[in-house]
């Protein structure tokens, strides 16, 4: 059995992804500036530039760095050692982040390559508390070193544990494993508004990450050193909800200036069927009331 109390060594607490978008015309010079004058750095440090295009988006990319630009703006990705540098440079510029990873990577004092199998066998055996138990998959592999992957790769929030030292191959991770906790979506918008207003980043990437592996059975071992970030994301809107939101925004323009040309009725019709009864007549007029009276006040 591995034990964690073998782990007193945090050798990185950090952003290892970040994935925004930039959609303002003054923002987005911003970053394509910023872009060049890092590019030039790279460069000179040997990082060939490489091109390419995808949903729309022109990409240039150099080392762990990545600009596109699009009809809409601009989107950037930035890994690894780039993640940190990108975040604390750009985030201000963003008007959304669709994703971010926050990794802590500690160094075992009696190393082993069977800490991921341990902690699997160890959170699955665990006595089950309140709610549904996170999803545990191990992943063996001899060449890159065991992966535990916890919650579902399609949610908001999937965490990682992996052999740091062989995954990267780089003799400065010896005898180290990484806890990585990717958040998606509404999920990491949060934690990047989060960790920007954070006046401890570093601590708080630890103790978050710490957090969020203890509360779903696998250990850590490393010291919380504060309090995680306040992330947390409100209950999801229902379908008809977020529905009806996109199409206020993106439909209802045209529906109104289509509705002057041709009547209430028509639009009504056209989306929703012939009027035949009573209570179809009924639901048309509420909502030409509830219409009026939004645009009255």
């Amino acid at each position: 059995m591995v034990s964690l109390s073998a782990l007193p060594t945090v050798v990185e607490s950090r952003i290892d992804w970040l994935t925004m978008s930039v959609s303002s015309p003054g923002a987005c010079q911003s970053l394509l500036e910023w872009r060049d004058r890092r590019f030039a750095v790279l460069d000179q440090e040997g990082h060939r530039e490489k091109l390419h295009a995808a949903y729309g988006y022109h990409f240039r990319t150099r080392a762990q760095a990545s600009i596109g630009v699009g009809r809409r703006g601009c989107v950037a990705t930035f890994s690894g050692g780039e993640a940190e540098s990108g975040f604390r440079d750009c985030i201000d510029w963003a008007s959304n982040v669709s994703r971010v990873d926050l990794a802590v990577t500690g160094r075992l004092n009696d190393p082993t390559s069977r800490l991921a199998e341990a902690q699997y066998r160890a959170a699955g055996g665990a006595p089950r508390g309140r709610g549904r138990r996170s999803a545990l998959t191990l992943i063996l592999s001899e060449d890159r070193g065991d992966t535990l992957y916890v919650g579902s790769r399609k949610s908001d929030q999937l965490g990682r544990l992996y052999n740091k030292e062989k995954e990267s191959g780089d003799a400065v991770y010896q005898g180290c494993w990484r806890w990585e906790v990717q958040f998606r979506r509404a999920a990491a918008l949060s934690t990047a508004r989060a960790l920007r207003a954070s006046m401890a980043p570093t601590q708080q990437i630890q103790a978050t990450v710490a957090s969020w592996f203890t509360r779903r059975g696998v250990g850590t071992a490393f010291d919380r050193l504060g309090d995680p970030l306040p992330n947390q994301v409100g209950a999801r809107e229902p379908d008809d909800v977020r529905w009806l939101a996109w199409a206020r925004k993106s439909v209802a323009p045209r529906a109104k200036e289509m509705a002057l040309r041709y009547g209430w009725r028509y639009i009504a019709e056209s989306l929703c069927g012939r009027i035949a009864s009573y209570e179809g007549w009924e639901t048309l007029l509420q909502g030409i009331e509830i219409e009026f009276s939004e645009v009255e006040e």
